[in-house]
Formats: structure tokens, C-alpha cells, sequence
């Protein structure tokens, strides 16, 4: 048996899903900091669904369809949030396609394991593809990324539906005491999921366009005594966006959200930004360096287990929510994000 199977082949034609449960053990510097159990379901080609627990409990539930990823968090058993992340494709990976040499190895985009998507005809200078000779099988991907060489490898292959497919994989990043197990307990391709496996009912939400945005009291960042609410924001247009310094995607949304804020400043367009950092002098010192050029920079101790965050569904960052002068949500989410903010408010000020 060997992985002559592709996008090409007939076998092809009739994989449609796919349902995979494993554990991960993630160890650093030779310590366990994570042990949980996964399932993920793949229904080709626009249907994710990744189930985590720990310690038997479900702790988050991550669905990526046509209308984006939505983020269900779980505490003690229930969950408290709910969100919609910008568009990804759904993570289909590859089976090789052999041929005679080494170097005539073709990833095609059919299955593999839960790994984004690789098209290569050949490999690139940072990529090293390992081949056991004997058996055709990949055993090792090595690659660089920022914290140095990456590799992952692949073994205790077992046959499942006429695709040889890894039981057992570690990835491994020396530089930085990095290692992940995954050891697979099984794989099935073309499960029967029920009619609504990949969707979430939204109707429990509290935040949603044409709600209210939920109550708050805050503290300024750089004075604890003097507060803003909810009550406080009726007389503009405002963007309510929480983000933390560790966010990159939060920092890189900034300079769009200062042109829109320099632009409507004067015609009733407002900003409160509320951090979540767990280390307040780190979040002093940044805006110390980066000071922001709307007045409300608010400070909401907890990060996500925080009331405030449950209130706000606040599972991912950045999360951005605009609301009108009754303080009723206008757009949230991906839909103000990427430069998509800028032509609500356009159209708000028929500028």
C-alpha cells in the first residue's frame, strides 16, 4: 500500500469528510504546559469543526465555514462567548503522489494531516522533505521559521479507507525547548455528521447588530480615578476596540484606525480602546511610546476570564465593536477590520 492516491485519482472523487481525534501533549524547555484531546471534522471544502478538552471537559469549540470562524469558549462546562474571525480556508492538506525519484515528489492538495495546505512541484532552499526509502512514506518536514528550524515527523502509519495516513507526530523546535506529540486514536474518512454539525445557534447571543452593548465602568489607563461607562458614550459615533499589546493583529489595525479617527474626529467619530493586558506597567510604557490621539485608553484587568470579557463574548483579539449614539451595535468583528471600518463610517457621514 502506498500514497498513489491525489486530487487526480478516482479515490478522490468519493472523499468528502473527515474526523480525527487525538491527543497533544505540548512540552517547553522539557515541561508539559499543555494536555489536551482534540476532534477535528473536515466536511470538503468549506466545513471545520475543531473540538478541544481538557481533562475530559470541552474548553473551546472552533467552527470555520462559509461565514468565517465562530469561537465558542467553555468554563467549568459552559461556555460564555462567541465570535466571528476573518475568512480562512478551510485547512486541507496533502497527500504525495509518488513517481520514481525522490525529487518527483508531488504534494497535491487532497488530505494529510490538519496542516495548512502545501502546492509545491518542488521543494524551496527552506524546506526539506524526508522520505523513508523502502516504503514511499513522508517521515520528516523541516522548515525555518522565526524562532528557528522546525521539524515535524510522521510514523506508525496505518491503512484507513485505502490512505496510508500518520498515527503519530512531533513537532520539534530545538531553539526554542519546543516539542508538540500528537498521537492519533482515530481517523475516518466519510463520516456521516448531522444536518447541523458545523453551525452555531447565534440567537443565545448578547451582542449582535441592533443590540445594546453591555454595561461597563472603567478606569483610565493612566488614572485609576477617573472612570467612563457605557452611559458616557451617546453623543458619537464609537468604535469600542479591545486589544492587548502581545496582539500583533491588534497593533497592525492601529494605523487604520487612526486615519478613520483623524478624519471624523470633528464630525462625531469617537474611540475607546480598552487593553486587557495582564501587565499594566508593560501596557503604560507602550502607550507611553505610542500614545494613542483619542482620549478614552481604558484598562480592563482579567484578560479573557474577566466579567467584562464574558459581557463582550471577548474570545479573540482584536475585537472591535461600533455603536451609534443610543450605544447600539452597528458592526463588529471582521466586518471593521482591514480597512473595512473607514467605508461604514464613510457611508455613516456620507462623506
Amino acid at each position: 500500500m502506498n500514497l498513489e492516491k491525489s486530487s487526480y485519482g478516482k479515490t478522490w472523487n468519493t472523499f468528502t469528510s473527515k474526523k480525527s481525534t487525538f491527543k497533544v501533549k505540548t512540552f517547553i524547555g522539557g515541561n508539559i504546559v499543555s494536555d489536551v484531546e482534540k476532534t477535528i471534522s473536515v466536511k470538503m471544502h468549506s466545513f471545520q469543526k475543531t473540538v478541544t478538552k481538557t481533562n475530559g471537559i470541552v474548553t473551546d469549540i472552533i467552527i470555520t465555514n462559509n461565514e468565517g470562524s465562530s469561537v465558542v469558549k467553555f468554563e467549568k462546562g459552559d461556555f460564555f462567548g462567541i465570535n466571528t474571525m476573518p475568512k480562512e480556508p478551510v485547512r486541507i492538506t496533502p497527500v504525495i503522489e509518488l513517481k520514481e525519484k525522490a525529487n518527483d515528489y508531488v504534494f497535491k492538495d487532497t488530505i494529510w494531516n490538519d496542516t495548512p495546505v502545501y502546492k509545491l512541484t518542488k521543494t524551496t532552499p527552506n524546506e526539506d522533505y524526508v522520505f523513508d526509502k523502502e516504503s514511499k512514506y513522508l517521515i520528516a518536514y523541516i522548515s525555518d521559521n522565526r524562532y528557528g528550524k522546525s521539524t515535524i515527523t510522521y510514523s506508525d502509519y496505518k491503512e484507513v479507507d485505502g490512505y496510508m495516513l500518520p498515527f503519530k507526530e512531533e513537532v520539534n523546535i530545538p531553539s526554542a525547548g519546543y516539542k508538540m506529540e500528537i498521537l492519533y486514536s482515530d481517523i475516518e474518512i466519510n463520516p456521516m455528521f448531522p444536518k447541523d454539525f458545523f453551525t452555531i445557534d447565534k440567537s443565545w447571543a448578547s451582542l449582535g447588530i441592533g443590540k445594546s452593548i453591555p454595561e461597563f465602568k472603567l478606569s483610565f489607563v493612566q488614572n485609576d480615578y477617573q472612570y467612563i461607562s457605557n452611559k458616557d458614550l451617546t453623543d458619537r459615533i464609537t468604535l469600542i476596540d479591545f486589544w492587548a499589546t502581545w496582539c500583533k493583529p491588534c497593533i497592525e489595525e492601529f494605523p487604520k484606525i487612526k486615519k478613520v479617527y483623524n478624519k471624523y474626529k470633528n464630525k462625531g467619530f469617537n474611540v475607546v480602546s480598552i487593553s486587557i493586558d495582564k501587565d499594566r506597567k508593560r501596557l503604560e510604557n507602550y502607550l507611553n511610546k505610542n500614545p494613542f490621539p483619542w482620549e478614552y485608553s481604558l484598562h480592563s484587568e482579567g484578560e479573557f476570564k474577566s466579567d467584562l470579557a464574558k459581557r463582550f463574548q471577548l474570545v479573540t483579539l482584536p475585537k472591535p465593536i461600533l455603536i451609534d449614539y443610543k450605544g447600539k451595535i452597528i458592526a463588529m468583528d471582521a466586518d471593521l477590520r482591514k480597512g473595512k471600518l473607514e467605508d461604514i463610517i464613510k457611508e455613516i457621514f456620507k462623506d
